[in-house]
């Protein structure tokens, strides 16, 4: 019979879908069967970043046999200049009495204050439809100034912008942010690096974050012209504004972390984003924000866009990533020209109880609240305000409290990425992450008392790390650790077979694996741990 329909008598026929829309729709509605409630229950943490303490919260809540629901789901934590976040999901934990809130027919979330976090539990509905697994994706990273040790205004104003070209040029691909963050780690320089000798090598690598976005976005239907439109934006951009571009390399067997140098750094252009005396001042304190809710396109873009309007925000550092089909934008926004006394008075204002008011507002409502607070009362472009509500009028968001950015170090980090995989109904991110820990233990790179781990403010800190449920009880983790390079190499010699770095990171890496085999964790595999993160192990996860 046919079903097609004139066009004289009737409306048009419609396009018939394709194997892949297909296959989507199937696969989501697969993952909506496997799921008991469609709510996922997750944990934000504003936490002041210092090592150990994602450490200290693991053990707090270790993984318990059987899997009850108090183990840890997807997590992501980040932390820089002393301001870190942590968040993690829980899909199989029920909805207690004490969980869920309701305030004018929203969900609010419950906030817990501590000494040193703000916890807000609650939960959200997800978006099983968002499907990135099998999408090619485009990853990219700008560099703002590699030089800064400490981010300025200016600096934080240009990353406001950056954030909001890179989610603008996702949106206008159709395509949904697997992940942003900032700071990230800026590529070596291939010109420099083609010509020192192995041994030498260490000495021209890079801190282990500077002031730089990396991004990685998900090109449904990619082709060579669209790959190429995307990469002409982002030079053309960058160019124009003095900012360093690489571009990811695509090529099939290729890992993530292997860079193209498309646009060098140029100081001269830079400089001239400099439009005022006051923004030259140093970042002293910023407002952590976070936005939760289904995931979808567009959403990153109607928060920054909306953010822009205002000349007086910046953003110092954020990151975006999707768990459990629930998006996580984080925001550390940095203010010029408000006095940091009325940072104070909104925390005063957005204290425990009203930050869990303020959750189930609208997000638009929300910002507009804390810009009030803040002296910044004029009103915004409606339009923009608009967007906001279109595309995460249902997110909730997380506000506050203020944190002081840390002033830094003068000695040198350097990075160690590392990756596992884990297998099993009771394993979850404690069960790698405490092997870890003893193997930092084992090489001395850590001190252990009778009480446990003594973090000390030059210890190993977990700088970013992200741990993915892939299904069939299979997780897989990759992260970031900062070590301090003239500690961490001493005891490595410098006319060795091997650069130090590696022989520092076939110790960790073999320790490890021996911490492991003691525990009797063999589901816990694929151990790797590399001072280069294309030297991870054959899978990658998107940073």
């Amino acid at each position: 019979m046919d079903t097609r329909t004139d066009t004289a008598t009737g409306p048009p026929a419609r396009e018939p879908a394709s194997p892949r829309d297909l296959a989507d729709l199937a696969r989501a509605g697969s993952a909506v069967i496997r799921q008991p409630l469609m709510q996922v229950t997750f944990e934000v943490h504003h936490v002041l970043d210092r090592p150990g303490y994602l450490a200290d919260y693991v053990a707090r809540k270790p993984a318990p046999p059987g899997g009850d629901g108090n183990s840890f789901g997807e997590t992501l934590t980040t932390g820089s200049n002393g301001l870190g976040l942590v968040v993690v999901t829980r899909t199989s934990l029920g909805l207690g009495s004490g969980r869920q809130y309701k305030s004018g027919g929203r969900t609010q979330c419950q906030v817990i204050d501590g000494s040193e976090s703000r916890i807000f539990r609650g939960t959200a509905r997800p978006n099983p439809s968002f499907i990135y697994e099998t999408a090619w994706r485009y990853e990219g990273l700008i560099c703002i100034d590699p030089d800064a040790t400490r981010a300025r205004k200016w600096h934080c104003r240009v990353l406001r912008d950056v954030v909001h070209e890179v989610a603008r040029l996702a949106k206008d691909s159709e395509a949904p942010i697997i992940s942003l963050q900032a700071p990230a780690q800026v590529p070596p320089s291939d010109s420099i690096m083609r010509y020192m000798t192995p041994d030498r090598e260490e000495d021209m690598l890079p801190e282990s974050s500077s002031l730089a976005v990396r991004f990685a976005i998900a090109l449904q239907h990619p082709d060579a012209a669209l790959v190429l439109t995307i990469s002409e934006r982002l030079a053309t951009y960058c160019f124009t504004h003095g900012f360093g571009l690489w571009i990811a390399d695509t090529r099939p067997g290729t890992r993530s972390g292997n860079w193209f140098s498309i646009c060098p750094y140029n100081l001269q252009l830079s400089a001239t984003l400099l439009a005022s005396p006051a923004e030259r001042g140093y970042v002293k304190r910023c407002l952590p924000i976070t936005l939760v809710g289904p995931a979808r396109i567009g959403s990153t873009l109607a928060l920054a866009s909306f953010l822009s309007q205002y000349r007086e925000i910046g953003i110092r550092a954020c990151s975006v990533a999707s768990l459990d089909d629930l998006l996580f934008i984080h925001l550390e926004l940095s203010f010029s020209g408000i006095p940091l006394g009325l940072l104070h008075d909104a925390d005063r204002e957005f204290d425990a109880p009203s930050a869990s008011v303020a959750s189930a507002m609208l997000p638009s409502d929300a910002l507009i609240r804390v810009l009030r607070t803040l002296g910044i009362d004029r009103l915004g472009d409606h339009e923009r305000a608009g967007l906001l509500v279109n595309n995460a009028g249902d997110y909730q968001c997380l506000v506050g409290p203020s944190r002081q950015v840390a002033t830094g170090t003068t000695r040198s980090r350097m990075a160690v990425w590392f990756s596992w995989q884990a297998q099993g109904a009771d394993i979850d991110l404690a069960i790698p992450l405490n092997g870890l820990l003893e193997a930092l233990c084992d090489i001395n790179l850590l001190d252990k008392t009778v009480d446990g781990i003594e973090w000390k403010s030059e210890a190993p800190n977990i700088e970013y790390l992200i741990c993915r449920n892939m299904g069939n009880s299979v997780l897989r983790g990759k992260g970031k650790l900062s070590v301090v390079k003239e500690s961490a190499l001493h005891r490595y010699p410098y006319d060795g077979l091997e650069p130090r770095p590696t022989d520092l990171c076939v110790s960790i890496e073999e320790a490890w694996r021996a911490r492991t085999a003691m525990d009797d964790h063999r589901a816990v595999r694929e151990l790797t741990v590399a001072w280069r993160e294309c030297w991870l192990g054959h899978w990658s996860l998107p940073l």
